[in-house]
C-alpha cells in the first residue's frame, strides 16, 4: 500500500467476489468498519441480490434487505424466503452446495479423483525440486492422467532460467504415484 501511495496512486481495497463463509463475513465487516481507504464491494451476491429486489419489486414482493447479502448467499437466502414465497432459489443454491461438496467426495471415494491427484503431486514435486533448485523457472505437467499404472510415461514442460524450454519425462514406478524424471535429451 505504502508503495502505491508513494507513486500517487489511490488506494482502494477490494472484497471477495462471493462472500459464503462466516470468517468471511466477519472479515469483510471489519474491513469496512476499520479501513482508512475506501472499500469496493465486489460481492457477486450483493449484485445479483440487487437486481433480484427490482425484479421482485417489480412484481409486487418486498425483496429482502439488501444487507442480508453482506453476510452472505445463503443469509439472503433465508432472508429471502421469508419475505417471498417460494423456496426455489434457496433450495437450487442448498443443492448445488451439496453437489460442489459431494462431487469431490465421491470421486475421492471411488478413486475416480486418484488420476489428478497423482498428476497434482507429480507437478508440486518438480515445482519444488527443479524451480525449487534453480534449474527451472517453471513447470507445467497435464492436470489429468489417462493412467496411474506402473510403467506410464508422459511429459511435463519446463522453462529453464535461460527461457528456453524441455521437456520433462515423468514415469511412475508404482501404482501408488512414486514416479521418478529426468529432462529429455533433446
Amino acid at each position: 500500500i505504502e508503495r502505491l501511495e508513494s507513486a500517487g496512486k489511490q488506494v482502494i481495497l477490494s472484497t471477495l467476489s462471493l462472500v459464503t463463509l462466516e470468517r468471511e463475513s466477519r472479515h469483510l465487516r471489519g474491513l469496512i468498519a476499520d479501513s482508512p481507504y475506501p472499500v469496493e464491494a465486489n460481492e457477486i451476491f450483493l449484485t445479483l441480490s440487487a437486481g433480484e429486489a427490482a425484479g421482485l419489486r417489480a412484481r409486487g414482493f418486498e425483496p429482502a434487505s439488501a444487507v442480508f447479502a453482506l453476510l452472505g448467499a445463503f443469509v439472503y437466502l433465508i432472508a429471502r424466503r421469508v419475505r417471498v414465497a417460494g423456496a426455489g432459489p434457496l433450495v437450487t443454491f442448498l443443492l448445488l452446495g451439496i453437489a460442489a461438496i459431494g462431487a469431490p467426495v465421491a470421486a475421492y471415494a471411488t478413486g475416480f479423483a486418484q488420476p489428478m491427484i497423482v498428476a497434482i503431486e507429480v507437478q508440486d514435486t518438480l515445482v519444488r525440486e527443479l524451480v525449487g533448485g534453480g534449474t527451472a523457472t517453471s513447470v507445467s505437467c497435464p492436470l489429468w492422467l489417462g493412467s496411474t499404472a506402473e510403467g506410464t510415461t508422459y511429459t511435463c514442460e519446463a522453462v529453464m532460467p535461460t527461457g528456453a524450454e524441455r521437456l520433462v519425462w515423468v514415469s511412475l514406478d508404482s501404482s501408488t504415484g512414486d514416479f521418478s524424471y529426468a529432462y529429455a535429451v533433446n
